[in-house]
């Protein structure tokens, strides 16, 4: 089949009707991510496409990144495409995922939610795990405009309790740091940190800096402030948790020295390694990652070897 053939019958496809499942095969290389670029030309609703593996997944990103044509550097809030990790820590490791894991997760959810046509790529693994309900995650990102009004203090004690370090610079994500009334962020989603100017009561500006040479560069309009952790330590409600974590400690005959100690840490709002494993005592009942996808929602399994059926008035693919 020439080319010019097969352009013309994957366009012929691709003006089909969109209802229940649909497979193509044949298809390799950044050929699938192309045809998917194309579809999400013509459909502006939510996308999930699910890899076998999280190499596989990097890879579709890349490639349909490239067809998509958007910038790794734009805000979160910019971007349609998205890179659904999962944490890749097995429990009772006593290791915490890589911050930048937690905060992709966060940040998948966040589109899910305030976006109309996201485009999330997940794996198995990233999707079988449980994540903190609609509600709770709506109380943990901010979105700041230049201009408005915002005591300092509030944005300070916001960024404490959604897993933010106070560190003398800002070099890396989850970093900020204080000098009067300038507070630099370095906020998940952005290629660089950026730098907020307070006048009083007021977020007078809000500039893109160069963590390595401290110089500020571009200034924004908005930012959206997403969250480092799925829960936080200082919300109402710790100490009840905190309660529940100590008789299910005594259930499993945890070291007493060692279950003060964890309680201690966590009623002091110190992290330690393993300490995301804990979320269900402070999050509240966790839900699936499915519970977030509206039912317009286009399902891409990538390299499925048949159609596997979610739910029938969702569409789905098997490439």
């Amino acid at each position: 089949m020439t080319d010019i053939a097969l352009a013309q019958r994957l366009e012929h496809f691709l003006e089909g009707t969109w209802t229940g499942s649909k497979r193509v095969q044949g298809i390799q290389g950044g050929a699938r991510a192309w045809l998917l670029a194309q579809l999400a030309a013509r459909e502006r609703r939510p996308m999930l496409v699910v890899c076998s593996s999280a190499l596989e997944a990097e890879n579709f990103y890349d490639d349909l990144n490239f067809f998509l044509g958007e910038e790794r550097a734009q805000a979160p809030f910019r971007k349609r495409l998205h890179l659904f990790p999962s944490w890749e820590v097995l429990p009772f490791e006593n290791l915490s995922p890589h911050p930048d894991n937690i905060a992709g997760r966060l940040e998948g959810l966040y589109k899910l939610v305030e976006e109309s046509a996201p485009i999330l790529i997940a794996t198995p693994a990233a999707l079988m795990q449980k994540v903190i309900a609609k509600e709770a995650l709506k109380q943990s990102y901010l979105y700041l405009v230049a201009g408005q009004d915002l005591r300092r203090d509030s944005l300070l004690e916001h960024l404490v309790q959604w897993g933010f370090q106070n560190v003398p610079l800002v070099e890396e994500r989850g970093d900020f740091s204080v000098r009067g009334g300038i507070v630099d962020v370095f906020s998940p989603g952005y290629g660089r940190p950026l730098r907020l100017e307070f006048d009083g009561d007021r977020l007078e500006s809000i500039r893109e800096f160069n963590p390595a040479t401290q110089r500020t560069a571009q200034l924004q309009e908005e930012m959206l402030l997403l969250p480092m952790k799925d829960f936080s330590l200082k919300q109402s409600g710790v100490e009840n948790a905190l309660r529940r974590l100590d008789q299910r400690a005594s259930e499993l005959e945890v070291d007493r020295r060692e279950k003060n100690s964890l309680l201690e840490s966590m009623r002091s709002g110190i992290p330690f390694p393993g300490i995301e494993f804990l979320v269900p005592y402070f999050a509240g009942t966790l839900v699936p990652v499915f519970s977030y996808l509206p039912k317009e929602t286009l399902l891409w399994l990538d390299g499925a070897d048949r159609p596997l059926h979610y739910d029938p008035d969702q569409s789905l693919w098997a490439v």
